[in-house]
């Protein structure tokens, strides 16, 4: 059972309810703590609960503050001494449906520990990363641009990594992490850039490192052009189930990408907010960025400019391309992720 129905089963059942106040029951057993989930009345604000010992518990300095539900850690109204609790309440009711995912996701992730410590440490780690996530995406799933971005990044992915046999495709994939560009290899790296149909095309660059290949052999720029359409076309959730299929036998690859999918805002859950729009493939062109490439880059910039963007027009880039055979030739030489 998840914990949606959980929840909403334990909303209707008047029993249970602690001091009139609160009302929980164990949700898994089998975790290595356990863990509750409840609801506060009359405000029917729904309570995550971790329970162990008290020299397990603990709540981390600094510990980031929480927009959308707040942390305590306390006793159980009637629990014992010896034991102590962290609490996560939702404190508004508009995100019940994102709630009950991170609490799904934190949840599995400490049912899988081995021990008490493990388990409060785990939870802590989950949830700075769902805080990190409701930072940077918010509860709605990703604004049409972004998920623009998203399916060519998937698009190249699966067609010229996976579909082309490279070894260590789905590895590769480092942009959600942070690195400068959206692929990286041994000497080589790739950045992916999605554009719309209209004239004249502009990839938008968003800072100074992207283009820029110090320390690397080889750099290139994808650029994908597409005819955005209702209901036409290869969507974004048909993307990603196309690569989950591939990466069906092998569950360690299958983990990683789907955690960089959370990275870059992704979630099952919002699926049919992108499953409607289609993207028509229109134009692929592969350059590779070298000297005379028409970019910024950080030695080009005065001291204390920084945090740049700016646009360039596909046109310009005509002089730096590549074919696809000669870009697969050489990123295959390649066989390990750096």
């Amino acid at each position: 059972m998840k914990s949606e129905e959980a929840w909403q089963n334990l909303e209707m059942d008047k029993s249970s309810i602690i001091n009139n106040r609160i009302k929980k029951f164990l949700f898994t057993p089998s975790s290595p703590i356990d863990i509750y989930l409840g609801s506060v009345y009359p405000e029917m604000h729904r309570i995550l609960i971790f329970r162990t010992e008290s020299n397990y518990i603990y709540k981390p300095e600094n510990f980031p503050d929480l927009k959308y539900f707040s942390i305590s850690v306390e006793r159980l109204p009637d629990d014992t001494p010896e034991y102590k609790a962290i609490k996560i309440i939702l404190l508004d009711n508009n995100y019940k449906e994102i709630f009950s995912v991170l609490a799904d996701d934190i949840i599995n992730a400490v049912k899988s520990t081995n021990n008490k410590k493990q388990a409060i440490d785990t939870f802590y780690s989950r949830l700075s990363r769902w805080i990190n996530f409701l930072e940077r995406f918010g509860t709605r799933g990703l604004s049409k641009e972004s998920a623009r971005g998203l399916f060519g990044e998937l698009w190249f992915l699966y067609t010229y990594l996976i579909k082309t046999g490279y070894p260590k495709s789905v590895e590769s994939w480092t942009g959600p992490q942070g690195t400068p560009q959206d692929f990286q290899f041994l000497g080589s790296a790739v950045e992916v850039k999605t554009t719309i149909m209209k004239q004249p095309q502009k990839i938008r660059i968003s800072n100074e490192l992207q283009l820029d290949d110090k320390g690397l052999e080889n750099l290139f720029l994808f650029h994908l052009s597409v005819i955005e359409r209702i209901q036409s076309g290869d969507t974004l959730v048909s993307i990603i189930k196309q690569i989950r299929e591939s990466l069906e036998k092998n569950i360690q690859n299958k983990s990683y990408f789907d955690q960089m999918l959370f990275d870059s805002g992704y979630l099952d859950e919002h699926s049919e907010h992108y499953a409607s729009t289609g993207y028509n493939i229109r134009q692929e062109s592969f350059f590779r960025v070298s000297d005379g490439f028409p970019r910024i880059i950080e030695c080009d910039l005065p001291e204390g400019v920084g945090d740049l963007n700016y646009s360039v027009n596909v046109s310009s880039c005509s002089n730096f391309t590549v074919s696809v055979e000669s870009f697969i030739k050489t990123i295959k030489k390649s066989r390990e992720v750096k």
